[in-house]
């Protein structure tokens, strides 16, 4: 005996639901928004570069008029500028590598124009100081190092010594 075959379906193709319509409806609807958003945002676009190539102008100095006050001025500006490119991390690092415990720095004072650096500090005794002075000999950033001056001194009753020296970066 044959056997029949039988197709089972059971979805109703004739009818789709209204949500499916409802839900590519929407979709088609947003994508249309979308692109005229698009075209808009491209047209603006446009427009604000044409109006940026006509307001671009070459960039010029200012022109200092022969005026004393304005050049002082610029000198200080110009000095100051030349202050920040020191090179602070080396020195600093090489100051704290030839610190010692018997010398306090009291002032430092570096002069880009030279490339020096001055010190003013004071040590408990002249032991210290030339410790110190061969410590700061050593360091690679630092050259020429030279003892300007010494003074013997008193530091809360205790006898120190002051010194004064200048070196090279």
């Amino acid at each position: 005996m044959a056997m029949k075959s039988v197709y089972l379906n059971y979805t109703n193709r004739a009818q789709t639901p209204l949500a499916v319509w409802l839900l590519l409806l929407t979709g088609a609807l947003m994508l249309t928004i979308v692109l005229m958003r698009f075209q808009q945002i491209k047209a603006h676009n446009a427009e604000l570069q044409t109006k940026l190539a006509t307001r671009a102008e070459p960039v010029t100095a200012p022109v200092v008029a022969d005026n004393p006050q304005i050049k002082k001025e610029a000198e200080a500006v110009n000095g100051a500028i030349r202050d920040i490119v020191i090179p602070w991390p080396l020195l600093w690092k090489a100051l704290e590598a030839a610190n010692d415990d018997g010398v306090q720095m009291l002032v430092l004072e570096p002069n880009v124009k030279t490339r020096t650096v001055r010190m003013s500090l004071i040590a408990l005794n002249h032991a210290a100081m030339w410790a110190y002075l061969k410590n700061l000999n050593q360091q690679s950033v630092l050259q020429y190092v030279r003892l300007i001056s010494s003074e013997a001194t008193d530091v809360n009753g205790q006898h120190a010594v002051a010194f004064l020296v200048e070196a090279t970066w």
